[in-house]
């Protein structure tokens, strides 16, 4: 499948219930959100004809998310149809890691592959704050059990200045302990992240570079975080591997950014960025890609450096709502069309079509016509 600027469309983002154990500040209100009824809620059936339609059209990764995916009853259940899905060549899941460690092993064996695990701090009361009460050790735990199932385990951290920037250092030497990519996420300013100012990719480099020394590019594995290694965090790395002749700069690098009590809540400011990204002389390159031994520290910079240009991911909400831009409200209605007796090939064509309207841009610092008014829990990020 392919959109009105030919970007192919490969990835497809489930949510598949809008309930969490948590309240994480800048994706929940303290009070929750109003719950969608039981009976618009996607069924595994249709959420399992839904991915086959979508795998014959193209379709080759598939993620669950939430809300919180463990917290749907009968969720390995789900994963062993998806796993045996024709076409569908990656599953993976992004979770909280509360529930993990008793139910890693199934979902394993149900044919799950990977797990990207949501961790902000590494200090407990600071994660309770971010949180909204979980518990830390819950989620190492989880992390470990995940590991010991054999699933590949990616940390998540969303950096917000005055929650967890003390923790940038010791989150990246907790991934090299625990072998395991990490990977920085700047805040995008949707639902209740619109409150705070999140900490952009510039300065999370800037800290690495000072503390673990100059940094890696490695070639990119095709999604929107481009990876580094740091000599410091990797001991028996030399940094001898030689520039990637393909490949110039540092997206993100800039010396001269400061938390201005100035900027706009909710926005990762780095100005002149894009003017200074390709003549950082701070950062080699490898052609080295993962190899699981060398730790990789990930950036993913929606706002600092856009990626829409290579966007190839369609995300399905809890209702069977299919979004087409996670900062857009345009999208198409599936659960109808999964509902009223319409066949595989004309829910296909309902699909392709919508894509035609696929936004160019995510436009989250020029603001767009038809803002995505739902919290971040209720699409699944």
């Amino acid at each position: 499948m392919h959109d009105s600027l030919n970007r192919k469309i490969t990835y497809l983002r489930i949510s598949i219930t809008d309930l969490c154990n948590l309240r994480c500040i800048y994706c929940m209100p303290k009070n929750g959100v109003k719950l969608l009824r039981h009976e618009d809620i996607l069924t595994f059936e249709e959420i399992e004809r839904l991915v086959s339609i979508l795998a014959a059209a193209g379709i080759r990764k598939v993620r669950l998310t939430g809300g919180e995916p463990l917290v749907r009853r009968g969720v390995t259940g789900l994963v062993g149809k998806l796993s045996a899905v024709s076409g569908i060549e990656g599953l993976h899941m992004t979770t909280n890691g509360i529930l993990l460690k008793g139910m890693a092993d199934e979902l394993k064996k149900a044919g799950l592959q990977s797990v990207n695990i949501s961790l902000d701090t590494l200090n407990k009361e600071q994660f309770k704050r971010l949180s909204g009460g979980g518990n830390l050790a819950d989620v190492i735990e989880g992390i470990d059990a995940a590991k010991a199932a054999g699933l590949k385990v990616r940390l998540n951290c969303v950096p917000v200045i005055g929650y967890n920037e003390r923790d940038i250092v010791s989150l990246c030497e907790f991934a090299a302990e625990k072998g395991t990519d990490l990977r920085f996420i700047e805040l995008m300013p949707i639902g209740e992240a619109v409150a705070y100012r999140g900490i952009d990719t510039a300065r999370i480099m800037e800290i690495l570079s000072e503390h673990f020394g100059e940094g890696e590019m490695l070639r990119n594995d095709g999604g929107p975080a481009v990876y580094y290694r740091f000599p410091g965090m990797n001991p028996g790395w030399n940094g001898s591997q030689g520039m990637d002749p393909g490949r110039s700069g540092l997206p993100g690098m800039d010396p001269e950014w400061n938390e201005s009590p100035g900027m706009d809540p909710g926005r990762n400011e780095s100005p002149g960025m894009d003017q200074r990204r390709n003549e950082s002389p701070k950062l080699k390159m490898s052609n080295d890609c993962e190899d699981g031994t060398i730790v990789r520290i990930g950036f993913i910079s929606p706002l600092s450096e856009s990626f829409c240009d290579r966007c190839n991911r369609i995300r399905l909400t809890a209702d069977g709502y299919l979004k087409l831009c996670l900062h857009h409200s345009i999208g198409v209605d599936v659960r109808t069309a999964l509902r009223d007796g319409s066949d595989d090939e004309c829910i296909r064509e309902l699909i392709t079509n919508a894509l035609n309207n696929k936004p160019s841009s995510h436009d989250f610092t020029a603001g767009v016509s038809d803002p995505e008014n739902r919290r971040m829990v209720q699409i699944g990020g």
